[in-house]
């Protein structure tokens, strides 16, 4: 069996001594950017057929960065892509007749949110909306009803995880369609959920600790957003002070957050040249400081420590139409990854990412990417609705705005074979290069290292502990090559 990798360089980021639960994303398409080492290697997943895991899909690491489970709102899949026990059956009956049933995918942004439970690394949370139509025809779309979670025990049928409680109501009102988004609580440790309340300015806010899912409580304030809704994103800012929202109808909207005491406060809205009839994106840089929206052909930053915000936005990226090719598109959700950069994908089908490379420097030194990174399966629409596990350490000049677009090889592939092995595997390139290997388990720490010379090598194994390693080659002109090595016993 061989497995492929792929390269893309990252900015300068410490990786290794995060928290990696949000370090592996698989995408509609069953792409997967995997970010745990110096470089995102980008590969395909094994589909499973019988399943789409949906358009929005969540994917859940442990802390070291391995794969938990997944959902897109109709079910709960372990790492096996295959729905795990008691994951079944947790949206509504309309769900799953105007959705789930027929297509097998849940098409609603930010609707369901991952999370871990504090000080238990065992045990975790899913949040999700179910949908029905309480209005008949005539009246509006459907809406949620009921934000349930489902706790997960990772410690059942032998590592694969089961649900052990489902559908449990954390609030029952009508809710935003989407935005759904979480933040960790000043303590470090506990979070808050909060979910937007259909037709309305006001905003439930559920606290979740160690003990478990707690009362929410009632924050309305800011202008009322109106039934057409579908079309935006939420997001805080990895500092925990500021939340965002913004949708093409209802605007761009920041509030101030005390994560102490989980209420919002101090609305503003913030202006940008805009299209009411597109998908908008919404996120922050790692420092906390700048703000991006995306909104179809453009991307507009704001400096949210200046002292008049609205006069500080700068257009720092714009789709040149005249090169899109096939399988690239416009601007949708954003996300910032857990390398520092911000990834943007694009509303309907599409095969490229766009990325601000440089989130954290102002204006033009941000460094927008138009469909920068190349991705080996259709996507659709979708970018993760996770929250920021954990600070993100990033460095870079920003008086260097770099001409050399990003380095994405879907050629030069790292073949392992046998993979997994037991006593020998052979690690193989299509192009010689020259530089140093590594050979590091799941925590970062060097197993074996060595010169690479040539097009391949064979490394002896049957000596490691079974499991999961990282094999790393560094060549001597800086590029980063990573593949996945799995030991197994006889």
């Amino acid at each position: 069996m061989k497995w492929l990798c792929f390269l893309i360089f990252l900015a300068p980021t410490t990786l290794l001594s995060q928290k990696m639960y949000d370090a592996q994303w698989v995408l509609w398409g069953f792409s997967k950017l995997d970010f745990r080492y110096d470089t995102l290697t980008i590969s395909s997943t094994p589909p499973n057929p019988f399943i789409g895991i949906g358009t929005y899909t969540n994917t859940m690491c442990d802390k070291h960065g391995n794969i938990l489970f997944q959902t897109g709102g109709c079910a709960i899949y372990n790492k096996l892509y295959k729905v795990m026990i008691n994951g079944d059956g947790i949206n509504s009956d309309f769900t799953y007749l105007s959705w789930c049933g027929v297509t097998g995918d849940f098409p609603i942004k930010q609707s369901t949110l991952p999370l871990a439970i504090p000080e238990d690394s065992l045990r975790y949370l899913v949040f999700s909306y179910d949908y029905d139509d309480p209005f008949g025809f005539g009246g509006p779309l459907p809406v949620p009803l009921h934000l349930y979670y489902h706790v997960i025990d990772m410690s059942l049928d032998n590592g694969l995880g089961a649900v052990t409680i489902k559908k449990q109501i954390a609030v029952q009102d009508t809710f935003s369609r989407g935005y759904l988004q979480a933040v960790r609580h000043a303590n470090g440790l506990d979070w808050w959920v909060v979910a937007p309340k259909w037709n309305s300015n006001c905003y439930f806010i559920v606290p979740v600790t160690d003990t478990g899912v707690g009362m929410f409580h009632t924050d309305c304030l800011g202008q009322i957003w109106d039934d057409d809704d579908l079309g935006g994103q939420t997001d805080f800012s990895p500092d925990g002070t500021k939340y965002a929202r913004v949708e093409g109808h209802n605007g761009l909207f920041v509030f101030d957050f005390d994560s102490e005491s989980g209420h919002l406060s101090n609305p503003i809205k913030l202006e940008y040249p805009q299209q009411e009839d597109f998908t908008r994106g919404v996120c922050f840089s790692s420092n906390s400081r700048y703000l991006f929206v995306s909104a179809r052909l453009q991307l507009f930053q704001y400096d949210l420590w200046a002292s008049n915000i609205q006069a500080s936005m700068q257009l720092v990226g714009e789709i040149d139409l005249t090169i899109i090719q096939p399988g690239q598109s416009t601007l949708g959700l954003c996300k910032l990854g857990p390398d520092g950069r911000i990834y943007i994908a694009s509303q309907g089908n599409h095969k490229f990412l766009s990325l601000v490379n440089k989130p954290n420097c102002p204006g033009l030194a941000c460094d927008f990417r138009q469909h920068a990174i190349e991705l080996p399966e259709t996507n659709h629409s979708g970018i993760p609705n996770l929250p920021h596990f954990d600070i993100i350490s990033t460095s870079y000049d920003c008086e260097m705005i770099s001409t050399k677009e990003p380095e994405v090889s879907l050629n030069q592939i790292l073949n392992t074979t046998p993979n997994p092995a037991f006593e020998e595997i052979t690690i193989s390139i299509q192009t010689p290069v020259q530089g140093k290997w590594n050979l590091l388990d799941v925590s970062g720490r060097n197993i074996k290292s060595g010169e690479w010379k040539d097009t391949s090598m064979r490394i002896n194994v049957e000596n490691l502990t079974p499991g999961l390693y990282f094999f790393k080659i560094h060549t001597t002109i800086g590029q980063f090559f990573v593949c996945k090595v799995f030991v197994q016993s006889r």
